[in-house]
């Protein structure tokens, strides 16, 4: 679409990042700059956003709720398809969803990782404690999961089969704990980790897996 509204070309293309990074590539490459419009549908949407944002493409992600609210005001349909998508975004009236920087992203997916780290140990801790209940122990430690904490635990003769689950709560709970480790930041991305926890996250209001994209092309004279 131009920028008088006339739609000079629509395509389709295999859900992918691949096929998604060489359709914005050809678009750019047959009319120059352009913008697109992805609306945000979920993961499958970002997949789109990145292929478009690293072919030089300017994108916005549209937020559908208020997008449509926008779409039904203007344009008076109850659809919002790729041509109304194209048509708001050439009138710049796209309600759009945040989106960070890629370094942020690829930090948040980072931190996200250890986060749920951190909570399987949870949960494999509190296997133990629950497990070690029945047997009414005391220990001097501190911290029990600590370094003498855990060779304490090794050390322990449980009845049955409760001593084989314990060994292997604990084998896995030293796996997690290495996994931690070595799932550690760098300096620099660690800071825009702490940054990234001040920023607003995108909202993802949908979960249907099509992502609609149409761009609207600025020809070079």
């Amino acid at each position: 679409m131009d920028q008088d509204g006339s739609i000079l070309d629509t395509g389709s293309y295999p859900n992918t990042a691949f096929d998604a990074s060489h359709y914005a590539r050809q678009t750019v490459e047959r009319y120059g700059e352009c913008k697109a419009v992805v609306e945000s549908t979920g993961n499958m949407c970002m997949k789109t956003y990145e292929a478009f944002e690293s072919n030089g493409v300017e994108v916005k992600l549209a937020n559908p709720v208020k997008t449509r609210a926008i779409a039904e005001a203007r344009v008076k349909t109850d659809k919002l398809d790729s041509k109304i998508l194209a048509h708001l975004l050439r009138a710049d009236l796209i309600a759009e969803c945040y989106v960070p920087s890629k370094d942020v992203r690829l930090a948040r997916a980072l931190l996200s990782h250890r986060v749920n780290i951190t909570r399987e140990q949870t949960r494999i801790k509190n296997r133990i404690h629950s497990l070690l209940d029945k047997y009414d122990l005391e220990y001097e430690y501190d911290d029990i999961f600590g370094a003498h904490g855990i060779r304490w635990l090794h050390t322990l003769q449980l009845n049955g089969h409760d001593h084989e689950i314990l060994q292997s709560l604990l084998r896995q709970l030293e796996f997690l704990q290495d996994e931690e480790t070595k799932a550690g930041f760098s300096s620099s991305s660690g800071h825009l980790v702490r940054a990234s926890k001040f920023e607003p996250s995108f909202v993802v209001v949908s979960l249907i897996c099509v992502c609609a994209h149409q761009l609207t092309h600025t020809h070079k004279e």
